[in-house]
């Protein structure tokens, strides 16, 4: 299994090199390496996918596939990457303070995961961040009214409150969608316009059908004449995309569509 091991691991050029003097990733690395090549009954691996690159991150996870699938052995996989975890295991446990709160379908234990992640409220949260005068009260998103995720084939309301004690000649608020791992998906703004002092809502809708059944975590920017940022609210909150199911199954992972706007609206004088 040796060459095996030293491919997989992407070690070759060090081969020779003592392991005392590699890196932390590349000792976890060879590591895995080692531990996925000798067909173990039991696969034990805790957060391997936080070193490496993507590629070595990917080749994990198909080697732990196919470990749990091809070879009808078991894969223990300890994370706190959901995407990682879904798409690996059938079954989850839960464990807080070294107690098991949940024990059973991935899903099931994930959505606990998510419950009391302090990051997860995907009704309210309130924000309260203030610059130059200008305040992020809130964000609130409507969807079925499901904490922690949303239906991907219904539309996503996503409300801001915000004030200013002063005027400005240009405002535009911008919404961010990212993934967990903190990849842009896409961004929106509301139209620029004059901003008085007050009170709004600022409401974006964005249609069904366009968002996948992935988890997000979403930013708030505040423009000021299109070109200087002057207050963010950063990874405020997270949630989950969720496809329902039909007829007793999954049609798979929706691809999502592409539009070239969304709907924003602003409440004058929101009380």
């Amino acid at each position: 299994k040796f060459d095996e091991i030293v491919d997989f691991a992407g070690v070759a050029k060090y081969i020779d090199t003592p392991v005392k003097r590699y890196s932390s990733g590349m000792y976890v690395r060879l590591a895995f390496a080692v531990a996925a090549h000798l067909e173990p009954d039991i696969l034990v691996v805790d957060e391997v996918l936080a070193v490496g690159d993507a590629e070595f991150q990917k080749k994990a996870i198909g080697k732990m596939q196919d470990i749990s699938s091809g070879g009808g052995r078991t894969v223990l996989f300890v994370s706190h990457n959901m995407l990682a975890i879904k798409s690996l295991c059938t079954s989850g446990i839960l464990i807080v303070n070294g107690c098991i709160k949940n024990n059973g379908s991935i899903e099931n234990v994930v959505d606990s995961y998510l419950a009391i992640s302090s990051k997860v409220l995907a009704s309210y949260i309130d924000i309260e961040k203030e610059s130059k005068g200008f305040i992020i009260h809130s964000i609130a998103i409507s969807n079925n009214g499901i904490i922690g995720n949303f239906n991907i084939e219904e539309d996503l309301t996503i409300d801001i409150i915000v004030s200013s004690d002063r005027d400005y000649k240009l405002i535009n608020i911008n919404v961010f969608f990212n993934t967990i791992e903190g990849s842009l998906i896409f961004a929106s703004c509301s139209p620029a316009g004059k901003f008085e002092k007050g009170n709004y809502k600022y409401q974006c809708i964005i249609p069904a059908n366009t968002l996948n059944d992935i988890f997000y975590s979403i930013d708030i920017m505040v423009v000021e004449n299109g070109e200087k940022a002057i207050l963010e609210a950063k990874e405020i909150i997270q949630i989950e995309g969720v496809e329902k199911k039909r007829d007793g199954s999954w049609l798979g992972r929706f691809p999502g569509l592409l539009r070239p706007s969304f709907e924003w609206s602003k409440n004058i004088n929101h009380e």
